[in-house]
């Protein structure tokens, strides 16, 4: 048995000369507006770089709040991560292990997300148009309104860590042959992620639907201010797994095979610790909205490889030899499922095909802003892979907008991981001729070594039609059609789904990998 225990302080960074701020979302005052970009703002102890943007560019900023540190962040002084080991031989013989071990670990979040995110925030980042005439001179003030708050991070302590745990039992059945069966857990916890801030409210989801960008900021949380991204710990993913592992070796013949059966599910991707593009939450405040399968997953992973050296066939003639003896045959086959996915909707407008005569398309989103990386559509009930072939990786008809009231969030919009992108099936072989010179000094080895030996095609799950911020529908109508089957256009009161015309390549995959490659050479190995 192995007890441990580490402490550690992983303090959060901060920018030596104190040229950065944060957002506080319950420091802002409506009655400032956003007029002034220092609305909100917390700055580090000493420094007032709002009067400092004031005296530079003749804005008239309010002082931000002093925060509590030059981090803006606490720093958590309470990290200590026990460590547990076991391995025991229940019979003493040396066939069976019984190990099993946990332990918690604490992980320092990346940098260049939050942190650039406070130095480049207001007033640093001050923005203005002018129009200067060729014989007048130059501005030397910005317009009102001229900056605003990029965003902020929370300024808890809260730490990303997870708790890993896992139980084995190995078994000896014969000489070099064996097999292993265990279980590995993990639960990842206060994981950092982000947000859009400043959204649309849900009282003004219908209305901010059919109104331009610059109308749909004056909706905001913040109005007249723009995306803020604010960044926070409370990401969570479980990861729980059979494995399985088969070792034996009969003479000159070796054989090992792996398999996993596992699950990965979580509010967030588990794809890296950005929390960048797509892996935002949708409801920053509600983040169970985007539990389900994470990006990582793969259900089931099989893995087997094998080597098989022939008899040098030493005491037969040289010739006999060098011809027949000293082969080399090797093996890599692997079977792996696609990882979890979900098909998305960006933007969306009426099919101006089926518009009545005179009628204008005003709709460019399903419910707000500062959702749309987000916006998935709703589950018909039929499989992800009902009826694909080929190319044609997902099933079209597995989503669909029809009967989506624009405004809401349906209890039935898809799940993020609903379907499952494209399996991994690949075998390597090689076949390797040695002769040995200069006694057992030296080995000339020619090799060939075929890659994806049966040539199966092997589709990105990246490149799918559909999936990554793509868009499942490319139009969709309101309502019921006239005589001509035609539409008026969607509207505040014109508002439900009755129509929708599926991309083209929904569901498609665009792209292969690791075709089949066949490889050759000479080695000398002494």
């Amino acid at each position: 048995m192995d007890l441990g225990l580490r402490y550690s302080i992983l303090a959060p960074p901060f920018q030596p000369s104190g040229l950065e701020t944060n957002f506080n979302p319950a420091l802002y005052n409506p009655a400032l507006g956003s007029g002034d970009a220092c609305n909100g703002i917390v700055t580090v102890p000493g420094m007032n770089p709002c009067a400092a943007a004031n005296a530079i560019f003749g804005t008239s900023f309010t002082s931000g709040t002093p925060g509590t540190n030059k981090a803006l962040k606490d720093t958590n002084y309470h990290l200590f991560a026990p460590r547990l080991g076991i391995s025991w031989d229940p019979w003493g013989n040396g066939n069976t292990a019984i190990r099993a071990g946990f332990g918690q670990f604490f992980q320092r979040d990346r940098v260049s997300g939050p942190y650039y995110t406070l130095a480049g925030n207001a007033p640093f980042a001050v923005g203005g148009n002018f129009t200067r005439t060729l014989d007048s001179a130059p501005a030397t003030t910005f317009p009102a309104g001229g900056a605003s708050p990029g965003g902020g991070i929370s300024p808890s302590n809260t730490t990303s860590n997870a708790l890993q745990w896992n139980l084995t039992v190995e078994h000896g059945f014969a000489k070099n042959t064996t097999l292993e069966v265990g279980y590995v857990g993990n639960h990842a916890i206060h994981q950092l992620n982000n947000y859009e801030l400043n959204v649309v409210p849900q009282s003004s989801w219908l209305q901010s639907s059919f109104l331009a960008t610059g109308p749909q900021n004056n909706l905001r949380t913040f109005p007249g201010w723009g995306n803020m991204t604010y960044w926070l710990n409370n990401g969570d993913a479980t990861y729980n797994a059979l494995q399985v592992l088969f070792k034996t070796q009969i003479q000159k013949f070796q054989l090992q095979a792996a398999y996993t059966y596992s699950h990965s599910i979580g509010d967030i991707s588990q794809t890296n610790s950005s929390g960048l593009g797509w892996e935002s939450y949708t409801f920053g405040a509600a983040p169970g909205v985007d539990r389900g399968s994470t990006a990582i997953n793969r259900p089931q992973i099989f893995v087997a490889n094998a080597v098989y050296y022939l008899p040098e066939l030493k005491g037969q003639k040289e010739i006999v030899q060098s011809v027949a003896g000293g082969w080399e045959l090797a093996a890599i086959s692997q079977y792996a499922s696609g990882t979890s996915t979900s098909l998305y909707q960006s933007g969306l407008s009426d099919d101006s095909h089926f518009l009545a005569p005179g009628q204008t398309s005003t709709l460019n989103s399903l419910y707000g802003v500062g959702y749309n990386n987000n916006v998935r559509p709703m589950v018909t009930g039929q499989s992800c892979t009902a009826g694909t072939s080929g190319a044609q990786v997902l099933n079209p008809n597995a989503v669909t907008l029809i009967g989506y009231q624009i405004g809401t969030f349906p209890a039935n919009t898809e799940p993020r991981g609903y379907c499952h992108g494209p399996a991994l099936v690949n075998t390597d072989f090689s076949v390797d001729k040695n002769w040995r010179v200069w006694g057992e000094r030296m080995r000339i080895q020619f090799r060939m070594d075929f890659f994806n030996l049966f040539n199966h095609a092997n589709f990105r799950g990246d490149q799918i039609g559909g999936v990554q911020g793509g868009s499942s529908f490319s139009g969709v109508n309101c309502g019921s059609p006239d005589a001509l089957g035609k539409y008026q256009a969607c509207s505040v009161t014109n508002s439900l789904i009755t129509r929708q015309t599926a991309q083209t390549n929904l569901g498609t995959a665009f792209l292969t990998r690791g075709a089949r490659e066949i490889q050759y050479g000479m080695k000398i190995i002494f």
